[in-house]
């Protein structure tokens, strides 16, 4: 998953994850945020990361 950074793989399952900015990390507790995709095929699971990582990024702002 290197070329992919929002991606992670536990067990078979892939799952997206992202690390949360250092001044919103005091109000939502967390340094990350992940959820799983609920796929094993990597061919659906980046574009449904990059979907989730700009939603992410959007409410980071």
């Amino acid at each position: 998953m290197a070329k992919n950074p929002y991606l992670f793989r536990r067990g078979n399952v892939l799952y997206f994850r992202i690390t949360v900015p250092v001044n919103l990390r005091l109000i939502l507790k967390v340094s990350e945020l992940s959820q799983s995709l609920a796929t094993q095929d990597t061919k659906t699971a980046i574009p449904a990361a990059y979907l989730l990582a700009s939603e992410a990024k959007s409410l980071f702002l």
